[in-house]
């Protein structure tokens, strides 16, 4: 019976040790992100995380946290570069405030679709980018999940470039949005994504400007009524990681977190299109917004003396304007 006893016992430390030794080798990753989770970037992210624990087998796992609970993005950014938190799905244009040419990505109008926008990320010209922010200690392992176009809603409709002028619109803590915004006649203020619903709602500001798929998941259709496709800017989301933490992983740990970055990007791409078409409908259906297709000509041919202006005070490298229009004209 002892003897028994003694087995049974010694089976229950092995199985204890086995399963301690399997929970210290797993690494759980922390990654932030502004979009919930029921939203097609929050699908995305979770489905990087699925893919990073299925092919590292269980070694590495990503904890998402949706809806800005780790903050917002300026803040959660320098998480990732001081390591506190290792990972950050969000638009590539944030980029920006850490690496000057990245501000093209908030450049209105730099890019004419996304073809255009995933033939510049092929060029050497956008490795060099990566490079610079590699320096800061952020690793740009996806760039793969483009989004369709930003548009314009707004409290009253935007029928011409002679309607938006002096809207007081809300735009992300980046100053080339606001650069972008206020070359066409508007009155852009800088907002924290929290705070646009009750502005919106309590007339503070009269627009605001963000792809579909982001409008519907924070229902700001609730508070404005007119969806002008001004389709001014692609901003493909982006999975930043700690470099400091990439650079330590043995080659294939690497292309596995890249290739779980990649696949997702790619669901994502490949599913925003149908699934905006149907929040569309249900904006009409639930709360009547109006759709206004205008021409967006006026509001472009602004946007290239403003990029040669920003050029010429070092905003970013020489030629890269011109650059990046090259590759389509």
């Amino acid at each position: 019976m002892n003897k028994k006893l003694s087995l049974a016992m010694v089976l229950s430390l092995i199985v204890v040790l086995v399963f301690t030794s399997v929970s210290f080798a797993q690494q759980t990753l922390k990654m932030g992100m502004m979009e919930a989770k029921i939203q097609p970037a929050g699908e995305a992210a979770g489905i990087f995380a699925e893919l990073v624990e299925k092919y590292t087998d269980g070694k590495y796992k990503v904890d998402v946290y949706y809806g800005a609970a780790l903050g917002e993005t300026g803040d959660v950014m320098e998480q990732v570069m001081d390591g506190k938190v290792q990972l950050y799905w969000g638009g590539i244009s944030w980029l920006e405030n850490i690496v000057d040419d990245f501000k093209i990505f908030s450049l209105n109008w730099a890019f004419d679709d996304n073809d255009h926008l995933a033939k510049f990320c092929e060029t050497e010209r956008f490795e060099e980018m990566k490079a610079e922010l590699e320096k800061l200690n952020l690793k740009l392992i996806g760039y793969y999940a483009y989004r369709n176009p930003r548009n314009l809603l707004t409290k009253k409709p935007i029928l011409s470039i002679e309607d938006i002028q002096g809207v007081l619109l809300r735009v992300p803590p980046q100053p080339m949005y606001l650069r972008s915004w206020a070359a066409v006649g508007a009155n852009p203020t800088q907002l924290d994504y929290g705070e646009v619903y009750m502005a919106l709602r309590q007339g503070v500001i009269e627009g605001m400007e963000n792809p579909i798929e982001s409008i519907y998941g924070r229902s700001f259709q609730e508070v404005a009524s007119y969806l002008t496709f001004t389709q001014h800017l692609l901003n493909p989301y982006a999975i930043v990681m700690t470099a400091d933490l990439f650079n330590g992983l043995d080659k294939d740990t690497q292309d596995t977190f890249i290739r779980a970055a990649k696949e997702s990007g790619q669901w994502f791409a490949d599913n925003v299109g149908a699934v905006e078409e149907e929040y569309i409908r249900e904006m009409m259906k639930k709360n009547n917004t109006v759709f206004i297709r205008i021409d967006t000509t006026p509001f472009s041919e602004k946007i290239r003396p403003l990029a040669h202006e920003l050029e010429g005070k070092g905003e970013w490298s020489e030629g890269l304007f011109d650059y990046v229009r090259s590759l389509v004209e």
